[in-house]
């Protein structure tokens, strides 16, 4: 109850007074619930996730109300921000934001819409903070803007997530590179017609045994190692992406001519040098000058191609081939092959696969001690396929090892008829590394020697010294289950490769054949040669036999005679021959002895 007394009348020795009571208790409810719903409010603003706020319109967005989140958000207290105490909001909006918003909210308040907007603030400790901004305007009676309330969300966590996904979607996660996806959006975004563009497509398959015999994440430190030294070479014109597994492809814009594109090519040749120092594989990269409507899938199917038959038919450590009509009418070739591999591979018959047999002469007295191994095929549809065109699509088709069986099976049955005229004749076969991988090879080789009743100790494995320097350990395993069996093993094309003998003596190997490059070196005027005779002179003290593969010469026989090698092959002697022609041979000559 409230009492409120007037005066109404003064008398010289009295007052007349009127006194008004009033319930005030309604008042009084109504100002303890404002004050509980003030409490409320605060307790409720302040303990959102988010920061509330009231600011007026004006440029400095000063700030009428602050939730104290704004703390947690900014590192300053709400009191430093209320009438722009010690700084105002605008000050820590980030500078590429400040104009976007106040057009966004001017735009979002006249179209009576609330204001919805990510833009990012700039904390005490100068992080940077994304904060999703949720606002509408406040009127006065005659509809004037007077305030904007709000609430802030601190929405950074969400941003880093977020951008994690976006990134992850478009690179690489081994290299950071772009990756096939982003390629795509890139490559669709420039006009072919306009613009003179190419590709660099970069052909690693080679790389692929290291994964069996080294293990992935040795694999994959080489080929990152690889990828950051070529993206020194990327610019605004020049993107470096992986495709694949096994490829990484430049894409190169506005080139000027061919040259400028060989030149390129150059500066990617001077860094994978510098990686595949050790020779231990090949890089095969194809080019592809971009027309009008190419696909990215199209193009980069072109350019691997064009790298694969680089790596295919060229010896060099890293070579190149532009892709063009004539390679397009050889990939149709190649796919007619492959379907006639795939059916020599599935049928118990032979059809075009024969073998050629070329001897192995004794240095010192003119005796055939042996025969190389050399297969040969007759296609239906192209006639005779050269050796250096099908063993490496046998390979490339994953057909080596059945249709190895079936060359092993062919020559085996021929070491049975020639041991008829000496029995110590052995047969030399040239094995890929896939098929000393293959985990069956060793029982089928003891299921032919048993099915051919032939001697395994006439049996010489052939596999190129690149195959030993693969895993050392891992082919060391290998080969001593085939010795066990009582069969050799020759390193084909020494000298082609890096090895060393020190590397090689780990393995039981009985013969070393020499590539015939050698060879050719002797008959250069003022050459000596040197380097041969200390090969042969180490081999014979790590006793092993040496056999020179391409003699042609008289000359190259008097001095191979001359410096030690013991075993001849070549021309000289004999072209390779069929099964009955070698027999023949045997026949005729008149320095086999017999048994």
């Amino acid at each position: 109850m409230a009492l409120t007394t007037f005066v109404i009348e003064r008398r010289e020795d009295s007052f007349t007074y009127i006194m008004i009571a009033e319930d005030i208790n309604k008042r009084k409810t109504a100002e303890k619930k404002l004050k509980e719903s003030e409490r409320s409010r605060k307790v409720i603003t302040d303990n959102l996730m988010g920061v509330v706020y009231r600011c007026r319109p004006d440029k400095d967005w000063t700030m009428e109300y602050l939730s104290k989140r704004i703390f947690d958000l900014t590192g300053y207290p709400a009191s430093d921000f209320i009438l722009n105490e010690k700084r105002s909001f605008e000050s820590i909006i980030a500078p590429i934001w400040k104009a976007k918003i106040r057009t966004e909210l001017t735009n979002a308040i006249s179209k009576g819409k609330n204001f919805k907007e990510e833009y990012q603030l700039i904390a005490k400790n100068k992080e940077i903070k994304w904060v999703y901004d949720l606002g509408e305007g406040v009127f006065d009676d005659d509809g004037k803007l007077v305030a904007i309330e709000g609430i802030l969300i601190d929405i950074s966590e969400q941003k880093k997530y977020r951008s994690q996904l976006e990134y992850n979607a478009e690179h690489d996660l081994l290299t950071n590179l772009y990756n096939r996806q982003k390629f795509h959006q890139i490559f669709n975004n420039y006009d072919h017609q306009q613009e003179k563009n190419a590709l660099f497509v970069i052909s690693l398959l080679e790389f692929a045994p290291f994964i069996v015999s080294h293990g992935l994440a040795y694999y994959n430190k080489m080929f990152k190692e690889i990828s950051d030294s070529l993206v020194k070479l990327t610019n605004q014109e020049i993107l470096l992406f992986r495709n694949h597994e096994f490829g990484l492809t430049f894409y190169f814009r506005n080139y000027r001519d061919k040259e400028n594109l060989i030149a390129f090519y150059d500066k990617i040749k001077s860094i994978l040098n510098k990686h595949l120092a050790n020779g231990l594989t090949k890089v095969g990269l194809g080019i592809v000058k971009l027309l009008k409507n190419d696909s990215l899938e199209g193009a980069l199917k072109n350019g691997l191609i064009a790298a694969n038959r680089t790596l295919l038919f060229n010896n060099e450590l890293i070579s190149y081939a532009f892709f063009d009509e004539k390679m397009a009418q050889e990939i149709e070739r190649e796919n007619i092959l492959k379907e006639e591999f795939l059916e020599l591979a599935k049928t118990s018959d032979d059809l075009g696969l024969y073998l050629n047999y070329q001897p192995i002469i004794f240095s010192k007295n003119g005796e055939v001690v042996g025969f190389e191994t050399l297969a040969r095929y007759q296609s239906s549809n192209f006639g005779y396929i050269s050796p250096l065109e099908m063993i490496p699509l046998i390979e490339k088709s994953h057909l080596i090892n059945e249709i190895g069986y079936k060359i092993i099976s062919q020559a085996l049955t021929f070491l049975k008829k020639i041991s008829v005229f000496k029995k110590d004749l052995f047969l030399s076969l040239n094995l890929s590394i896939l098929q000393l991988l293959d985990a069956e090879f060793l029982e089928k080789i003891k299921f032919l020697v048993k099915e051919k009743k032939v001697d395994p100790k006439n049996i010489v494995f052939e596999i190129t010294e690149s195959s030993y320097l693969l895993n050392i350990s891992t082919i060391k395993a290998l080969t001593k289950n085939i010795n066990d069996l009582g069969i050799e093993f020759a390193i084909d094309d020494f000298g082609v490769g890096y090895s060393s003998f020190h590397r090689l003596s780990e393995i039981n190997f009985k013969y070393l054949k020499i590539d015939k490059s050698f060879i050719k070196k002797l008959l250069l005027p003022n050459q000596k040669a040197t380097i041969l005779i200390d090969i042969i002179s180490m081999s014979h003290k790590l006793n092993k036999y040496v056999i020179v593969e391409g003699v042609e010469e008289q000359i190259e026989v008097e001095t191979l005679k001359e410096i030690g090698c013991d075993y001849l092959q070549g021309f000289y002697y004999s072209k390779p021959l069929s099964d009955l022609e070698a027999l023949n041979y045997l026949r005729k000559t008149k320095h086999l002895k017999k048994n």
